[in-house]
């Protein structure tokens, strides 16, 4: 299934629409490790003990890393830290959706400003969102949620 995420410029204020970036992914992929077709003939058990192999390895030395990043602030700054860890995040997600067999495509991040600054909200659509949104887009995210 596809995902959609709509892009708003923050530093002017005016409400003008901007042009949405699309992230699109291999449907069939997400659907095999959202454990819908566990009859194991299509790799679909493999590829999620594969994802989750992966996952183990790559999440402690990532995390490390961005520990490490925490503890460095007095050192680096915290804008910097910040940066390193994201930095480190975006790697593991990037891993993460290669480990998992994820393919994606991202339709529109072209006509968006890399000097500007920007407000993009995922839809949801999938259990991917997150991480494409770190290994897709090319701008320092941080994240919000609503409680």
């Amino acid at each position: 299934t596809g995902g959609s995420m709509s892009s708003q410029p923050i530093q002017d204020g005016s409400s003008k629409a901007e042009p949405e970036i699309e992230i699109t992914t291999n449907s069939k992929t997400e659907s095999n490790l959202s454990g819908d077709d566990y009859d194991g003939k299509d790799g679909s058990l493999i590829r999620t003990l594969w994802a989750a192999l992966n996952a183990l390895v790559w999440l402690p030395v990532c995390g490390g890393l961005s520990i490490l990043c925490v503890v460095l602030i007095p050192v680096l700054g915290l804008t910097a830290a910040q940066r390193l860890m994201w930095r480190c995040a975006c790697v593991y997600f990037r891993l993460v959706l290669w480990a998992s067999g994820v393919s994606y495509t991202v339709v529109g991040l072209e006509r968006l400003d890399p000097s500007a600054h920007y407000f993009f909200a995922c839809n949801h659509r999938s259990d991917y969102d997150i991480p494409l949104a770190f290994a897709a887009l090319p701008f320092w995210l941080i994240s919000i949620a609503k409680s």
